[in-house]
């Protein structure tokens, strides 16, 4: 299981930076006149999915960076050694609160600092490298601060990166829908062959339990119909992009 959400808070956080990379950019399909997040970009953005739709009005690309930042704290924990049974690699929403509140204090190191610290350290330019490790230190911090303040919580990161874990594993309704999907699954299956399994593997709700989240999942909270759905035959069961909730806002 631990593999599953690493491979999962890892993917979700690379597929959020890289399409941020497009809010350089002066396309009218990414910010509203009001500097928010469009719809359209939320629809691109899987992780956006597990915000309340009360904070739509709140979603600029700084709480957006928070968000990320915040998806990068858990898998810098589940990256940690597990070795010493200690539950040292387990996210649960106090240890990535904790975590969080680290960074800001200045205490811990963020997930893209302290990534790219090795290879800076053996850069020629030392004193350059480091004033980068700063300015990366700060701008997370800057971009946490507004998350939190605009209401953001890290309940949030760790229902996405559950429950798209969930969605994708073979119990799940993408898993059942998409062959890509199966697909996938084989492939990770051989990269964790090796490991020993364990009964509570497939348990989510026992580990979204354990992670302290309730036992279903809180999101997704944003609805739009999938490829091969009809805006004519929605009804009270639509699926939400392939999963097997029905469509519930709330």
């Amino acid at each position: 299981m631990k593999d599953r959400l690493e491979t999962e808070a890892d993917f979700l956080q690379f597929a959020a930076l890289d399409l941020a990379s497009d809010l350089e950019s002066d396309e009218e399909d990414i910010l509203t006149p009001d500097g928010l997040l469009t719809e359209q970009y939320v629809t691109s953005d899987a992780s956006l999915h597990y915000v309340p739709t009360a904070l739509a009005d709140r979603l600029t690309p700084a709480f957006l960076h928070g968000y990320i930042v915040v998806m990068q704290t858990v898998l810098q924990i589940l990256l940690e050694d597990f070795s010493s049974g200690d539950g040292k690699c387990v996210p649960t929403v106090a240890k990535v609160a904790k975590r969080v509140e680290d960074i800001l204090a200045g205490r811990a190191k963020s997930f893209a600092s302290s990534e790219g610290s090795e290879a800076r350290e053996q850069a020629e330019e030392q004193e350059q490298a480091k004033g980068k490790e700063e300015s990366d230190e700060a701008a997370d911090i800057a971009v946490l601060k507004t998350y939190i303040d605009a209401g953001g919580k890290v309940e949030y990161a760790l229902d996405a990166i559950t429950d798209c874990a969930y969605e994708k594993s073979p119990v799940g309704g993408q898993y059942r829908r998409h062959l890509h999907i199966r697909e996938e699954d084989a492939d990770f299956a051989k990269e964790v062959g090796n490991l020993p399994e364990c009964a509570n593997d497939l348990a989510f709700k026992l580990v979204r339990a354990k992670l302290g989240l309730p036992e279903e999942g809180m999101g997704p909270h944003w609805i739009f119909l999938s490829d091969d759905e009809d805006e004519d035959e929605v009804d009270e069961d639509t699926l939400y992009e392939g999963t097997g909730k029905k469509a519930d806002a709330s």
